[in-house]
């Protein structure tokens, strides 16, 4: 209905963003009376990790700032180098479009990159905080059984170090793969 009423109204966004996609759209929306659950641009098909990853110079991509005073930055170059790296990993593990890979761990940027490594590569991603236990990590990681893990050995809350590697380890261990 928007696409008839307004021709190109969101379309001309995609297009004015220069949003990468390997097939259009057929139309913007499927049914807005089917509000929530309708699908917004069926057809399309588009890898969203080519789209954040087609800047690659000195601006900057990431500032982190983490609890303990500790502070990064990252450029769009360095990213495209580092996701690079880490998706021929995958690949070379044999990691591939379809196959799940999982994330036990903070907000980091390293969390960022894997993602964008799997999904640069047609994987699923999906994730979950170390804050959370191991149970309820392999109740929601589990289920997907992801070929890959990717965890970290401890964060920072409140000033204080949580070592989450044994629960890193003991969700690793539950998952089939």
């Amino acid at each position: 209905m928007v696409d008839r009423l307004y021709p190109g109204l969101l379309g001309g966004s995609v297009d004015f963003a220069g949003i990468k996609a390997s097939k259009r759209y057929d139309r913007v929306v499927e049914d807005l009376t089917q509000f929530p659950g309708t699908k917004w641009f069926p057809g399309a098909k588009l890898n969203f990790a080519e789209n954040l990853l087609r800047y690659r110079d000195d601006q900057l991509a990431f500032i982190f700032r983490g609890e303990t005073q500790k502070s990064a930055k990252m450029t769009y170059a360095e990213l495209y180098v580092t996701v690079s790296r880490l998706a021929k990993s995958l690949r070379e593990i044999g990691v591939g479009p379809g196959d799940r890979v999982a994330g036990y761990m903070p907000n980091l940027m390293e969390t960022a990159i894997a993602m964008l490594a799997a999904t640069s590569i047609g994987a699923v991603w999906s994730s979950c905080a170390t804050d959370i236990g191991p149970q309820a990590a392999l109740d929601r990681l589990g289920q997907i059984e992801p070929k890959v893990l990717f965890s970290v050995d401890g964060y920072f809350y409140k000033g204080k170090v949580f070592n989450c590697l044994g629960n890193a380890a003991e969700v690793a261990r539950a998952i089939p793969h």
